[in-house]
């Protein structure tokens, strides 16, 4: 059987495929998304340093853009959650990871 597509959603960019292995009798959901325009205003973002300057003037500091499939994939592969405040130090550590400096939309260690 052919994948076939179960859902998009428009807000996240997801689409949701459904396949069936037929010699191993198992079903498998697929969620994919196509991060290149939030990588590209994640680079973008990074590049300006007054609006770094201004926000850390202004109590804030806008450091990356993490997109729902990165967000699945921290939480499955490390166990992080990013919506879960117990699980900033881990956060943290995968912001400041060089793996990771392409979600990035301000230089330097948070």
């Amino acid at each position: 059987m052919a994948k076939r597509l179960l859902d998009y959603d428009p807000i996240s960019g997801i689409y949701t495929y459904h396949d069936y292995d037929d010699a191993a009798k198992q079903t498998v959901i697929e969620e994919v998304q196509d991060v290149g325009p939030w990588l590209e205003n994640a680079k973008s973002l990074a590049k300006d340093e007054d609006r770094k300057k201004k926000g850390i003037k202004d109590s804030w500091w806008h450091v990356a853009r993490i997109p729902v499939g990165i967000q699945y994939k921290w939480l499955r592969d490390y166990g992080v959650d990013i919506y879960n405040k117990d699980h900033w130090p881990g956060v943290r550590r995968l912001l400041n990871d060089r793996d990771w400096g392409y979600i990035r939309t301000s230089r330097g260690r948070i």
